[in-house]
């Protein structure tokens, strides 16, 4: 519900720029669905020795918001994908 937050897990790429302006730090979002899948919300990714590859993921397009949670991975993103499409094909929004 905090729109910061929204809006910091969904930003791609985003550039500091300290107070001197000598140097720059681009850092780069790990959540690659954001740019294979237009409505990604993001969310957050991770990787843990105890968990695998895990995957907090948000996906919104008009009355359908959906979060998947993948633990234990081998591929996070893949099994995320195919998990968004196989509830995309199942279920009926109205």
């Amino acid at each position: 519900k905090n729109e910061s937050v929204r809006e910091a897990v969904k930003t791609k790429n985003y550039i500091f720029s300290p107070v001197n302006e000598k140097l720059n730090l681009e850092v780069e979002n790990t959540n690659k669905l954001l740019w294979e899948i237009p409505e990604s919300v993001g969310i957050k990714t991770g990787r843990t020795s105890g968990a695998g590859e895990v995957l907090i993921y948000e996906y919104k397009k008009e009355n359908k918001d959906i979060t998947i949670i993948v633990m234990s991975s081998e591929d996070r993103f893949l099994d995320t994908k195919n998990l968004l499409l196989w509830t995309l094909n199942s279920f009926e929004w109205r």
